[in-house]
Formats: structure tokens, sequence, C-alpha cells
């Protein structure tokens, strides 16, 4: 005798859920090969391009970095598909990470490191991403933004700032951007809000020292008093050493 099962649009509904796959960010690093929109979370390094511009990758961020982690991306790109909202290397609420020769590109911002601390970008290229090539700034939320280093890198040709450095008042921050190579972004080459602090050593708000520094947009490579809040980071909180190149 033939049965009959008639299905519901529900239960179709569950059928259709449990059979269609989807993609969810995973733990990668150590021998886990990192795929996009993952979290590292040991030290690994990159042998190959990741490519994040594909209609299932694009809306994802490259990769985000955890805690106590190097990132080594052996010149290898990540490649955004330019959409707003996601970055190329994410770093927020982190400590003790190092990020050494990435190329972030086509993405919102190259590298962003929100709320985190003991942060190091190393010989990096930041190139052609649509807003910030490096974006580091303290949202207000734990732990506090202070003491990430940005050196020996090129951070070129991005649509906005080639770095963009936002403090909060009260907070040290004791940033350090030396030895890179800052041109040819939209607008200003390092630009530098609100950081607390002096220029004595130990209670500084950024240092720049020992940077080329050239061929930025608006006319302006080095900004560190934005017109809408002329005090908010004045010079006296800022260190520029005699040998940045402007």
């Amino acid at each position: 005798m033939l049965k009959l099962t008639i299905l519901t649009v529900s239960s179709l509904y569950a059928i259709l859920l449990v059979a269609i796959p989807t993609s969810h960010a995973a733990d990668c690093g150590g021998v886990t090969t990192c795929a996009c929109g993952d979290r590292v979370v040991s030290d690994y390094t990159m042998t190959a391009a990741l490519d994040c511009s594909g209609a299932g990758d694009k809306n994802k961020h490259g990769l985000t970095v955890v805690s106590g982690v190097t990132l080594n991306c052996d010149s290898f790109d990540i490649i955004g598909g330019n959409v707003a909202g996601y970055y190329g290397i994410r770093i927020d609420k982190a400590n003790d990470v190092l990020i050494a020769g990435c190329v972030p590109n086509n993405f919102e911002r190259g590298i962003r490191v929100s709320d985190s601390y003991d942060i190091e970008i190393f010989g990096s290229t930041v190139r052609n991403n649509m807003q910030y090539g490096i974006d580091i700034v303290d949202t207000g939320d734990s732990p506090d933004t202070q003491r990430v280093v940005v050196r020996e890198s090129l951070i070129r040709s991005n649509g906005d700032e080639g770095i963009h450095v936002a403090g909060r008042a009260g907070v040290v921050a004791q940033h350090d951007i030396f030895g890179n190579v800052v041109t040819d972004n939209n607008c200003e080459g390092i630009y530098l809000f609100n950081l607390d602090g002096t220029s004595s050593s130990g209670t500084y708000g950024a240092r720049i020292a020992f940077n080329t520094i050239f061929g930025n947009g608006k006319g302006e490579d080095l900004t560190t008093a934005p017109q809408a809040q002329p005090a908010s980071t004045p010079l006296a909180r800022t260190t520029i050493a005699i040998d940045t190149t402007l």
C-alpha cells in the first residue's frame, strides 16, 4: 500500500537548512590553514595569497588576530572585495600581537587596531584600501589602545589617510611610528587625533621618527590638529624627529 507523506512549509524549511551548507569563521593558525574571515589563534605563516574578493568572501574581514599571536604573511597579499565595513587584518581587544610582512589591499581599511595594546606592525605594505591604510583607534571600551608600533612599512595609495591614529582623553597612548614610507594617499599621510600626554619620554601620545612622508593629498603629509578641534592634538603631545622627511 502506497503511503503519501505531506510536508508542511515549516518542515520543508527545516530540511533546507540542513541541506544547504553555511559558512562560519573558524579558528586557524599553526598547522591549520587560514581562510577568509577566520580568527588566527596561534602563530601562523602564510604560504599563498588570501583572496577574499569573491562573492562568498567579500563580506568578511580578511583575518582577525587574537592576543599573543604572530601573523607572518611572508609578503603575500590579503585581497578584499572593496566592500565597506571590512578590514584586511583586524585586531580588537587584543595584546601582544605581531603583524609582519603583510600586504592587505582592497578592503575598507587595511589594518585596524582597536582597544588593544602592545601591538607591532612591521615590514608590511598596506595599499589601495578604500579608506585608511592603518587605523589605530581607542573607542572607549576596555582595554585602552596603547603602545602600537608601526615600523619599516610602506603605506601608499589608500583612499583616505595613510595612517589614522585616534586616541582618547586621559589615555597616554605612547604609539611609535618610525622608519616608514607614507606616500600617495588621497588625504593626509599621517593623521593624529585626540592624543593625550606630553612630549616627555614615557608620557607622549605618539612619536614619529625616521619616516619619509610625501605626495599625500590635501597638501598635508602630517596633521596633528584637525580644524574641527584645533586644540585636540597640540604638537607638545607629539615628538617629531628632525630626520622625518616631509
